[in-house]
């Protein structure tokens, strides 16, 4: 593990700085649409930094402002990052696959006043900018458009050297935006330091020699930010830069093989893709450790894991607030290391092992948030996490399977698995299958298809009290805008839709 105080500095510090010593050490394998693969050193995300810090403040981007980015994994996401810590700004990351309106959203609430983005963020912003006066500034990564500067250009163009900005571990850093409901947390540069003992665990300690790091997740979710991202830069180990909007199987096994990736940070959804798709062959991979978020894998897709990708996932849950809190597998839940969590009764008292309560996790604690954006600061020992659950005599935490969902629901890659589950929680339904186009993700271009209870009327009212359930449990952007009734579905073993796994995220091939 690193020095503490190390870990806890500004994050342009602890991520980049600490590396950039001309050795050139190897900050991010990066894998270009045309299929180029480029190392991009630390000393190269230093010095494109601090230009772009410089072209940040020359266009008046003060301390505390929100700088906004709305990119795929790359050097480009990185640098930005690094840029806006380096000026005291706020970075604020937007997963590019939100809709316009949860985009709108996020910048307006935020108060972005600065977005980096690529051409297919613009195109998908250029109707939401004329209503954001405060967005005064925009960085295209690739070329200058009408009211958009280009961002190469402008970095090339500025001096070397940081910005004389010196920043605090406490000062804000990052504007995360929680999926279900959705909110701003706004949290601090020394939250990751809080976070860098639950990877140690997780990846059965971490860094080892020769580790690298990949997630498929976007970097705009929490998950890929702090959960791969920056615990693999912070440690001076390799991250790969693979964007995959659509988790595909084949590529990803292919990428992991090809690169060597030691570590792999999955939803649980896609590990259930591959296992559909039964890839990878035994001994494809060699993966050192393998970490998911998500609905858990049950012991059987777990042990499939084990044998074909040589190691037991570790499972994740976490909160927006906090970040990691619980982890399992193999074994039951427990709280990651240098959390502490109780269970509260009504009173707010703490509960005697066994018994059923409010889950709270202790707020003195480096990676709790500093405060809601448009809300006040936490307050007292204990952070709710707004789950129910029990702790036993042996520290091992029980969830309820409703709010083991609603953990789920809140991570931000999932498949139709999980949007299933879900509904298969509500009383008029029987099964349910989520289909679509594959990288539909579940998401608002997906159909939810039900079999209803022989007690329940399908029709329109049930519909819209379907969807209104699943706006209560999962992500606004997760929602399948249709609903439609069966009275059957094909191949339905174990209570669930066979349909679910074929379509939808990552669909199975052949």
């Amino acid at each position: 593990m690193l020095n503490p105080a190390t870990a806890a500095a500004p994050l342009a510090a602890a991520c980049c700085d600490r590396w950039a010593d001309g050795s050139a050490r190897t900050a991010l394998v990066c894998v270009h649409p045309d299929g180029r693969v480029e190392d991009v050193s630390f000393d190269a995300l230093h010095a494109t930094s601090c230009r772009m810090a410089q072209v940040l403040v020359a266009r008046g981007i003060a301390p505390r402002d929100r700088v906004a980015i709305l990119l795929p994994q790359g050097p480009e996401a990185v640098v930005a990052m690094l840029a806006a810590w380096r000026i005291g700004a706020i970075m604020v990351p937007l997963p590019r696959m939100l809709d316009a309106g949860a985009i709108a959203h996020r910048l307006d609430d935020a108060g972005a006043v600065a977005l980096v983005t690529d051409d297919a963020g613009l195109a998908a912003t250029a109707a939401l900018r004329r209503h954001l006066p405060r967005l005064r500034l925009v960085l295209g990564t690739e070329g200058a458009r009408r009211g958009v500067l280009s961002f190469w250009e402008e970095a090339g163009r500025a001096p070397p050297g940081p910005p004389d900005m010196p920043r605090h571990p406490g000062d804000p850093a990052v504007l995360l935006y929680t999926a279900a409901p959705v909110r701003g947390v706004l949290h601090a540069h020394r939250a990751l330091a809080g976070q860098l003992a639950a990877i140690d665990h997780l990846h059965g300690g971490f860094p080892h020699e020769g580790d690298l790091v990949w997630t498929p997740m976007d970097w705009g979710w929490r998950a890929g930010l702090f959960d791969a991202l920056l615990p693999a830069l912070c440690h001076g180990v390799p991250v790969l830069a693979a964007a995959m909007p659509r988790f595909d199987a084949r590529r990803a096994v292919a990428l992991m093989a090809r690169h060597g990736v030691r570590n792999a940070v999955l939803p649980a959804a896609a590990l259930r893709v591959l296992h559909a798709a039964d890839l990878p062959g035994p001994g494809a991979i060699g993966l050192r450790s393998l970490v998911t978020s998500g609905v858990a894998p049950d012991a059987g897709l777990a042990a499939w894991a084990e044998a074909r990708l040589g190691v037991a996932p570790r499972h994740a849950h976490a909160i927006g607030e906090c970040n990691l809190v619980l982890a399992g597998g193999p074994g039951p839940l427990r709280p990651v290391p240098e959390h502490e969590v109780a269970v509260l009764g009504a009173d707010g008292a703490p509960l005697p092992a066994g018994q059923a309560g409010r889950l709270v996790v202790r707020r003195a604690h480096e990676g709790a948030f500093l405060r809601y954006w448009k809300g006040a600061a936490p307050r007292g020992r204990w952070l709710p996490t707004g789950f129910a659950a029990s702790i036993a005599a042996d520290g091992t935490v029980a969830l309820p399977a409703d709010d083991l969902a609603a953990l789920a629901a809140g991570n931000e890659f999932m498949g139709p698995e999980d949007v299933e589950h879900c509904l298969r929680r509500h009383p008029a339904v029987a099964l349910a299958a989520v289909v679509g186009p594959a990288d539909a993700m579940a998401g608002e271009h997906a159909t939810a298809i039900i079999v209803p209870r022989t007690d329940a009327s399908p029709g329109p009212a049930l519909a819209e009290e379907l969807r209104d359930f699943m706006r209560h449990c999962l992500p606004g952007h997760r929602t399948p805008r249709r609903v439609a009734f069966a009275k059957a579905l094909p191949g339905a073993p174990e209570g669930r839709g066979a349909l679910g796994s074929a379509v939808g995220l990552g669909a199975r091939r052949g």
